[in-house]
């Protein structure tokens, strides 16, 4: 039986509390200065969260590393250890084949290169961003006929990113507004893109302000889109994790839409393990990594995303019925 693990982390020390309850009572500042200085063994810096069942064809594992998405970003060198030791551990113990990357494991990891270019791996890896823009495109599709949008402009932040780049350029047709912190890199990014009346490349977030439509999908723990970023009435699919809405804004702007993005139903399937997502949900990256082992395939799907490779996993998606979820708000289902 094929078997495979999903690499997570909490977002932040709250997320902790999912897998280790009793922690509460050590209190915020405690907890993370204990996973930021967690050094030896190496057992320590990662956490089995549960073992569950894929349709008695498959057997997966999902694996916490045991640092923050700021301590993640702000020491890469400590965390790519730590990553590479949960693989390790997955691989030589529990005898996987394939690894998922979640979150920011995978940011850190180039996508998921510096891990497969690795002598010490042999498990095959997956970042999962493949499945993730595609239902970005089907939810950017049905929130367009939802909202009755003529030519809407849509922003993409973090638009030099692995799902940022792909959706760029598979939603071409559209007008876009394509923002990064670093606007020399956006510039190599997108050689073949000229600015015009329908492209935008800009450094700024401000500049969201003229999208009907923002996708979020930035590797930054403090890239937050605020209020006054957001046009009246605009919507916002946040597929960063962490997420990059903070509820604050959703409060102050009851005008907004703003929806969790990347979320897929995964029928029949008990993960074990509440990762945040509603009852029969996850998130799309774990869920191609599911797809993978269902189809028995044996390769890496790392480094950036093309259309092949979208238009393979939305085949697998339909076939075992993987769709997006139903939409929700910071967990709860909305209709708008």
């Amino acid at each position: 039986m094929k078997r495979i693990a999903f690499l997570i982390h909490p977002r932040d020390v709250h997320d902790l509390y999912r897998r280790f309850p009793f922690l509460k009572i050590l209190g915020d500042d405690f907890n993370e200065a204990v996973l930021k200085n967690l050094r030896f063994p190496k057992r320590i810096g990662f956490t089995i969260c549960s073992k569950f069942d894929i349709y008695g064809q498959a057997e997966g594992y999902l694996i916490a590393v045991l640092l923050t998405a700021k301590q993640i970003m702000t020491d890469r060198e400590n965390a790519r250890k730590r990553i590479l030791d949960a693989l390790l551990y997955a691989q030589n113990k529990l005898g996987v084949e394939l690894i998922g990357l979640g979150a920011l494991t995978k940011s850190v990891t180039e996508g998921g290169r510096w891990l497969a270019n690795n002598e010490k791996v042999r498990a095959k890896i997956t970042n999962g961003d493949a499945l993730t823009t595609a239902v970005a495109l089907e939810a950017i599709d049905e929130i367009i006929k939802k909202k009755a949008l003529r030519d809407p402009v849509i922003a993409i932040v973090g638009a030099t990113g692995i799902i940022g780049q792909a959706l760029s350029r598979l939603l071409i047709s559209h007008k876009l507004i394509l923002i990064g912190r670093n606007p020399e890199r956006l510039k190599q990014s997108f050689p073949d893109l000229t600015e015009t009346s329908r492209v935008v490349l800009s450094g700024r977030l401000s500049d969201a302000i003229d999208a009907d439509i923002i996708i979020t999908a930035t590797n930054h723990h403090d890239s937050f889109v605020k209020s006054e970023h957001l046009k009246r009435n605009a919507v916002v699919y946040d597929i960063a994790q962490p997420s990059n809405v903070l509820p604050d804004v959703i409060k102050e702007r009851p005008d907004i839409v703003s929806l969790d993005g990347g979320h897929v139903s995964i029928p029949g399937i008990n993960l074990k393990f509440n990762m945040g997502t509603p009852r029969g949900t996850t998130f799309a990256c774990l869920a191609e990594t599911i797809l993978h082992a269902l189809e028995n395939d044996d390769k890496d799907y790392i480094g950036y995303v093309d259309a092949g490779s979208v238009k393979l996993i939305k085949e697998r998606a339909k076939k075992h019925n993987f769709v997006h979820a139903p939409f929700t708000s910071c967990g709860k289902q909305i209709n708008f």
